[in-house]
C-alpha cells in the first residue's frame, strides 16, 4: 500500500527515536553522566475533563489547536541507586499531531523511608509505533541528608511509553554540570508576574467592571509531604531556608460556591517556601461541579505572611481553568485572578476567583509591531497578544482585510513591506502614538514552490523581496528606536524550511536559510544595545500559506519537465490533515514576548523537530534518499 511522505516521516521518526537534542541519544556513552535510576510505572487512570480518552485520536477535531489537557495517574517501581516506589500525576497536554507535552509531578519513596520530589517536563514523541519515545528534563528535590546530593544534579531522562500496556519505562541520568546550559533562577515564579507587587487592586475586585466572580473557595490542607524536614519548624522560623527555598507538597480539598462553578475542589499545591518566608504557589487541582463536570485548575502565585502575624497570610494568584466539554470550554480563553487568606493555626484557607476577558495583570503592556496580520499566523498572533493586554499594531498589504484589528483593540496599518515609504510611515505612526516599539514580529512571507529552471526571475526576486528584504526593511526602520530605548525584541518567523529542504522549494528555502544566517549575525550586532533576536522555526501549519503555495504549483505545473516532483508535493506535502494549527505558534510567540531571556531559536509544530533532526543526524545524502524514496512510494 502506498504511503504519503508525511506518514513515512512519522514512521521513521519513531523508529530512530529523534529527540529535541542529540544529547539525549548519547546519554549512555557520555563520560560526564551517571545512570541514577530507572522508573517503571503503569498509568492507572486519570481525568480527561469532558471527553472520552478513547476518542482522542479517532474523532476528528476533538483536540484543540493548543492541545488537550488531561491528567494521568501513575504508580510503579524505582530501581538502581534509588530503590523503592514511585507515584504521581502527569498534567499532560496532547497536541493534534500526536506529541504529548509532559508535566509530571511525583514522589519517590525509597526502601529506607526517604521521600524525594520529582518534577519532569518533556514530551512523548509523535509515533506510529506501539512504543513511543519519551524525553524529559527532571528536577529532584529532597531534604533527607542521605539524598540531598540529588538536589544539585541536572537530570535528563529517556525511555518509552508502551501504548498497548500503558506502561512507561524511563532511565534517569545525572550530570554535575548543566548539559543544556539552561538559564534558571533558584526558584521561578511562572507567567513572569511580580506577585509580591501584584499589578491589580485585588481588594476592589468586587467592584471592578471587568471582573466576574467565578467561585469562592473554602478549604483546608489534607496532609503534607515535606521530604524529610519538620514543617512546624520551618513555618515557625526555626529552620534556615536556603536560597533555592524548601519544597513541600500540600494536598488540599474544599468547596466552591457563590459563583458559576459551585461544587468541590481538590488537588496538590507544590509549594516552595522562600528565605523571606513567602511561599510560591504551584497548584494543580480539579473542580467537580454539582452536575458532575470536571475542570482542570492550574494556579500560580504567592502566599505572603502578614507582618504582624506570620501564621496568617494573603494569597495573590493567577489561574488557568481548562475544560474539554462543550459546556465549559469557554473558560479556556479567559483570564482568572484569585485573592484570599490562609491561617496556619486553623489550617483553613479562603479565596475568591474572578474572571476577565483580557489579561488584567499585564502591568507593562508592550508595544508590538507584527507584519502580515490580515490572515494566517499573523492574525492569530495579533489576536492572542491583544488578549494578553499588549498594544498591537499589525501591518499588511491587504489593508481592508486588516481593519479587523481596529475592532478588537489593535491598530491596523497599511503596510507593504516591499515598499520603503509604507514601512517608514507605519513605524513613524507607532512612534508618534506610543513613543516606543518593544517587540517586532517579522511574520509576513509566502512560499514559492516550483522548479529552479522554470521559475521566472521576476517571481524569484519577489520571493526574496518579501521573505528576506521585506524583513530587513522593517527591521532597519525599527532598530534606531530600539537602540535609543536600549531594549527590544525582534522575533523572526523562519521555518523548519530554514534548516531542511524539499524539491521544488529552492527559492523559498533559500530565503529561509538566508533569514537564519541574517538573524544570527543581527543578534550579535544588536546584543550590546539590549536587543534580543529570536528565530521561530514552525513546522507544517494549517494556514493560507499552502493556498498561496498551491497557486504557484498550479501555475508552473501546467507545462513542466518536473511532473514527478510536483506529484510528490501534491500527494504528500500538501496534506494538512495532521498539520498544527496557528494558535500553537501564537502561544509560543506569547511566551517569547514575556520571557526576559529568550532562547535564540524555537522549533514548534508538526514534523519540525523530526525533520530538522533527521537531516542533522543522518546527513544530506540520507535525507535526499529518504525524500526520493517517499516520492517512489507515491
Amino acid at each position: 500500500m502506498k504511503k504519503s511522505i508525511l506518514t513515512l516521516l512519522l514512521g521513521l521518526s519513531s523508529m530512530i527515536g529523534i529527540s529535541q537534542d542529540i544529547l539525549f541519544h548519547s546519554l549512555e556513552k557520555n563520560k560526564d553522566v551517571k545512570l541514577l535510576f530507572e522508573t517503571n510505572v503503569l498509568v492507572t487512570g486519570g481525568e480527561a475533563f469532558g471527553v472520552n480518552p478513547q476518542e482522542i485520536f479517532t474523532k476528528k477535531g476533538l483536540i484543540p489547536p493548543t492541545g488537550l489537557r488531561m491528567n494521568g495517574n501513575y504508580k510503579g517501581s524505582v530501581s538502581g541507586t534509588l530503590e523503592g516506589e514511585y507515584s504521581g500525576t502527569d498534567y499532560s497536554t496532547t497536541m493534534p499531531y500526536g506529541m504529548v507535552k509532559i508535566n509530571a509531578r511525583g514522589v519517590i519513596k525509597t526502601k529506607d523511608g526517604a521521600t524525594i520530589s520529582v518534577h519532569s517536563t518533556g514530551k512523548v514523541s509523535a509515533s506510529m509505533e506501539n512504543q513511543a519515545p519519551v524525553f524529559e528534563i527532571t528536577k529532584l528535590v529532597t531534604n533527607h541528608p542521605k539524598y540531598k546530593y540529588l538536589n544539585s544534579l541536572h537530570v535528563l531522562s529517556k525511555g518509552y511509553f508502551d501504548r498497548t500496556s500503558n506502561r512507561v519505562v524511563i532511565k534517569h541520568y545525572g550530570f554535575e554540570e548543566d548539559p543544556l546550559i539552561t538559564k534558571t533562577a533558584p526558584y521561578t515564579l511562572t507567567n513572569h508576574i511580580d506577585y509580591e507587587n501584584f499589578p491589580i487592586d485585588v481588594k476592589n475586585l468586587d467592584t471592578d467592571p471587568r471582573a466576574t466572580l467565578v467561585y469562592e473557595v473554602n478549604g483546608a490542607p489534607a496532609g503534607m509531604e515535606s521530604f524529610g524536614i519538620d514543617p512546624a519548624k520551618v513555618f515557625s522560623g526555626q529552620v534556615n531556608i536556603p536560597e533555592e527555598g524548601i519544597r513541600m507538597d500540600v494536598p488540599f480539598a474544599g468547596k466552591t460556591s457563590k459563583g458559576k462553578l459551585n461544587g468541590t475542589i481538590e488537588g496538590i499545591d507544590y509549594i516552595t517556601i522562600l528565605p523571606n518566608r513567602s511561599t510560591i504557589i504551584d497548584v494543580h487541582g480539579i473542580i467537580t461541579t454539582r452536575t458532575g463536570e470536571k475542570i482542570a485548575v492550574k494556579v500560580d502565585g504567592i502566599l505572603v505572611p502578614n507582618a504582624d502575624d506570620p501564621s496568617k497570610g494573603t494569597y495573590r494568584e493567577t489561574l488557568k481553568l481548562t475544560s474539554n466539554s462543550d459546556k465549559y470550554k469557554y473558560l479556556n480563553d479567559k483570564y482568572f485572578v484569585g485573592y484570599g487568606e490562609s491561617d496556619f493555626t486553623t489550617q483553613k484557607l479562603s479565596l475568591r476567583i474572578y474572571q476577565f476577558d483580557k489579561n488584567p495583570v499585564n502591568a507593562e503592556p508592550k508595544v508590538i509591531l507584527i507584519t502580515g496580520t490580515a490572515n494566517g499566523m499573523g492574525k492569530t498572533h495579533a489576536e492572542r497578544l491583544i488578549r494578553e493586554g499588549h498594544i498591537v499594531y499589525g501591518g499588511d498589504i491587504q489593508y481592508e482585510k486588516n481593519k479587523y484589528l481596529n475592532k478588537i483593540g489593535g491598530h491596523a496599518l497599511n503596510m507593504d513591506i516591499t515598499k520603503d515609504e509604507e514601512v517608514k510611515a507605519g513605524v513613524a505612526k507607532i512612534i508618534k502614538e506610543q513613543g516606543r516599539i518593544d517587540v517586532l514580529i517579522n511574520n509576513a512571507g509566502f512560499g514559492l514552490y516550483a522548479p529552479v529552471e522554470e521559475v521566472t526571475m521576476e517571481d524569484a526576486i519577489a520571493q526574496f523581496d518579501v521573505n528576506l528584504f521585506g524583513t530587513a526593511r522593517v527591521t532597519k526602520a525599527v532598530l534606531p528606536h530600539m537602540r535609543k530605548q536600549k531594549s527590544g525584541k525582534i522575533i523572526n518567523i523562519s521555518s523548519m524550511g530554514g534548516k531542511i529542504y524539499f524539491g521544488l522549494g529552492a527559492w523559498y528555502h533559500a530565503t529561509k536559510h538566508a533569514l537564519e544566517g541574517w538573524s544570527d549575525c543581527l543578534r550579535l550586532e544588536v546584543k550590546d544595545f539590549g536587543i534580543d533576536v529570536v528565530i521561530v522555526e514552525p513546522g507544517i501549519i494549517n494556514t493560507n500559506f499552502y493556498n498561496v503555495m498551491g497557486g504557484y504549483v498550479e501555475k508552473y505545473a501546467r507545462d513542466t519537465n518536473y511532473g514527478h516532483m510536483f506529484k510528490l508535493l501534491q500527494e504528500g506535502g500538501l496534506n494538512l490533515t495532521s498539520a498544527s494549527q496557528p494558535e500553537e505558534i501564537s502561544e509560543l510567540i506569547n511566551e517569547i514576548v514575556e520571557t526576559k531571556e529568550p532562547e535564540t531559536r524555537y522549533v514548534r509544530g508538526f514534523l519540525a523537530e523530526t525533520l530538522i533532526n533527521l537531516r542533522q543526524q543522518f546527513g544530506d545524502k540520507a535525507f535526499d534518499n529518504f525524500l526520493l524514496n517517499g516520492l517512489r512510494n507515491n
